[in-house]
């Protein structure tokens, strides 16, 4: 499938589900993220699988979103006892 078939599908799908700024790059990029999770934080998987030249690139992957950071300080709330 050629770039610009791959683009338009998504503007598309975008377009479709009220989100009329979607673009690939956000895919790879939501891809990129789940892989990462799914290989418990594998930077080397993800950058091979991307095709990242420089592992740098791959870091951004690694941001925390508002929700997991939640997660991870909601592990120190403590509950009445």
């Amino acid at each position: 499938m050629r770039d610009h078939r791959v683009f338009k599908l998504i503007k598309a799908l975008g377009k479709q589900a009220g989100i009329p700024k979607l673009h690939p790059h956000a895919l790879r990029h939501s891809c990129g993220v789940e892989l990462l999770r799914r290989t418990h934080g594998n930077l080397r998987a993800v950058q091979e699988h991307l095709r990242h030249s420089d592992i740098q690139t791959t870091t951004l992957y690694t941001r925390l979103t508002q929700g997991d950071l939640e997660k991870v300080v909601s592990v120190f709330d403590v509950k009445g006892d």
